[in-house]
């Protein structure tokens, strides 16, 4: 996790010190797409409106009549249940599930489904496979040997993010920044394992230093891919020939992800430091209890302890006066080890 002080306003400070560098790129309307204010656009003519149930179908219809094509069918219920099922949770539908909606005359059958699906435990796991794939989620590390590595309480998260519905800003924050919140998480520290996906190597020969610095620089690229939608990697060498970033500004991004405390060879023996404990619900219920089992027994012996002080006493002198006899000890004595004594190879 991220041990550098900074405010939690860090990231999004990141992300406009990036786009600042756009101020370097003329006109709007020369900046790059993923920059520029969207503007809705006026919905084209068509002749057949009635077709139409949104803009998108409108703005379909429309290139399908300059090209002089007609509209397929409309899909049947079954279809479309199909469809709609494994867009939101990568699964097919029961045939339950199908008879029913066949079955289903009301007008908002549809919708009722969508909602359906939304609040399936399935739709998080579905929309988290696109976003695993941008964090390079993996079990292994990746490079040599590609060992074990367990990042599953990463994903989880996500998965978890997706089905609570949770706001973007919120979710871009948590991933870059989330130990950086006051009185951060366990969860918002679990998020920013976003960025301890990326490779890590341990082959002997290798030069530390050279590997941490393409750790840090797989963190600063990923993080233009991924919410600038940004070749950034370009400017690692050179000012970028195409927009307007230059190796300064890569520079700039890659300082703030240098704060990480990481070796550059790691990661022969499951996770690479730095890591925290993150036990699941049920795992920190367990210790929680076994802690309150734990100090019920201290808080019990600490009691027996001041109950019986003055016989321990007593017991103590008994044993120092006799000299390390075993006719002298207190009856409950199991076993004396008598070390100071030469006593050959018998112990009594």
């Amino acid at each position: 996790m991220f041990r550098s002080r900074f405010t939690v306003l860090v990231c999004s400070a990141l992300l406009v010190a990036i786009f600042a560098a756009l101020a370097r790129g003329g006109e709007p309307d020369s900046r790059h797409w993923a920059y520029r204010v969207p503007v809705r656009a006026p919905l084209p003519a068509v002749r057949e409106r009635e077709w139409c149930r949104s803009a998108v179908d409108t703005l379909i219809l429309s290139r399908l009549e300059s090209e002089k094509l007609r509209p397929s069918p409309a899909a049947d219920k079954s279809a479309l249940l199909r469809r709609v099922t494994f867009g939101l949770i990568g699964l097919p539908p029961t045939i339950d599930e199908v008879d029913a909606f066949v079955a289903d005359a009301a007008p908002d059958a549809y919708e009722r489904v969508v909602d359906r699906l939304l609040a399936s435990p399935r739709y998080g796991e579905r929309m988290a496979q696109h976003w695993l794939d941008l964090a390079r989620y993996a079990d292994t590390h990746g490079y040599h040997a590609d060992t074990h590595r367990d990042m599953w309480r990463w994903r989880d998260w996500v998965i978890n993010a997706f089905n609570q519905n949770m706001p973007f800003d919120q979710f871009t924050i948590e991933q870059l920044a989330g130990d950086l919140l006051p009185n951060a998480s366990l969860d918002q520290k679990i998020a920013t394992g976003f960025h301890r996906n990326h490779m890590i190597i341990f082959e002997n020969g290798t030069i530390p230093e050279e590997y941490r610095t393409e750790y840090v620089a797989d963190r600063t690229i990923t993080t233009a891919t991924v919410w600038l939608g940004q070749t950034l990697q370009c400017a690692r060498c050179h000012d970028h020939k195409h927009d307007p970033f230059t190796s300064r500004d890569f520079y700039r991004l890659f300082a703030f992800f240098n704060n990480v405390p990481e070796a550059g060879l790691d990661g022969e023996k499951g996770n690479a430091a730095p890591f925290i404990s993150a036990p699941t619900r049920l795992q920190q219920a367990a210790l929680e209890r076994v802690q309150r089992e734990l100090t019920d027994a201290e808080r019990e012996l600490a009691s027996l302890v001041t109950r019986d002080a003055p016989g321990q006493a007593e017991w103590e002198k008994q044993l120092r006066a006799g000299s390390g006899k075993l006719a002298e000890l207190p009856r409950d004595t199991l076993l004396h080890l008598a070390f100071d004594e030469n006593g050959g190879d018998r112990v009594a």
